[in-house]
């Protein structure tokens, strides 16, 4: 009888290491699990494929389909414009111009009305008229800055020093 006991005991044993055993496996692959990071990277190491994707322009829409952003290319370089809420006008526009890297802001009319640009080690900020003519430009180079105005005809009517 205590032998039919150990028996059973021992089968128990064995079923509740089994079991155990069993359960350690699923929670090794268990999400928040330490070891699934490691496993998800082998993973998709081996899976991974190189892709690239290659365009002249990126169009990003919003959920009515209005043009919010263009990628595109030019000449220059390749210029980033973002566009307003109904995807009609150029807001603002990162890109390179024929001088260097600039930010220009847009009125509602696409007017270039301010710009924010650099050429080489000197910076400058101009703003235009609503007709897109400059008519203020304070600017930087090394060890000087100035102030400038313009007339209507973007003639030089003023400057600091």
């Amino acid at each position: 009888m205590m032998k039919a006991m150990e028996a059973i005991e021992g089968h128990e044993l064995a079923r509740r290491v089994a079991r155990m055993e069993q359960e350690n496996r699923r929670l090794r692959l268990a999400p928040g699990h330490p070891r699934l990071p490691v496993t998800m990277l082998i993973l998709m190491g081996a899976a991974r494929h190189e892709r690239t994707v290659q365009a002249s322009q990126f169009v990003l829409v919003d959920e009515s389909g209005s043009t919010r952003a263009v990628l595109g290319m030019r000449s220059a370089g390749p210029p980033l414009a973002f566009y307003d809420q109904n995807g009609k006008n150029v807001e603002a526009m990162l890109g390179i111009l024929h001088t260097g890297p600039a930010l220009g802001f847009y009125g509602q009319d696409e007017t270039l009305r301010t710009l924010l640009g650099t050429k080489g080690q000197s910076a400058t900020l101009s703003f235009n008229d609503d007709q897109g003519k400059m008519r203020a430009e304070p600017g930087w180079a090394p060890n000087t800055a100035h102030l400038l105005f313009f007339d209507e005809n973007q003639k030089e009517v003023y400057q600091v020093p």
